[in-house]
């Protein structure tokens, strides 16, 4: 791999651990539910933009987890047992 492919690379990772840690302290606040929604599937989206795309699983558990305690009896009946 060539130096300019690794700077590419290492730019890729950056990005992609930048996108996933911003997913990950994403919470829904005093955010509605729509702007809530609609902020994880930007992420989301642009994480597949660049070839890290969420698995549905991880999407639940990072949609769910970040909803707060309002939501925490609908986080639990949908979470894997």
């Amino acid at each position: 791999m060539g130096h300019s492919q690794q700077k590419v690379c290492q730019q890729d990772s950056c990005q992609i651990m930048y996108m996933k840690e911003r997913l990950t302290h994403f919470t829904k606040g005093s955010r509605s539910t729509i702007d809530y929604l609609h902020g994880i599937k930007s992420m989301v989206d642009e994480l597949a933009i660049i070839n890290a795309p969420l698995g549905d699983v991880d999407l639940v558990i990072h949609t769910l987890n970040a909803l707060g305690v309002k939501y925490k009896e609908v986080s639990i009946a949908l979470l894997p047992r």
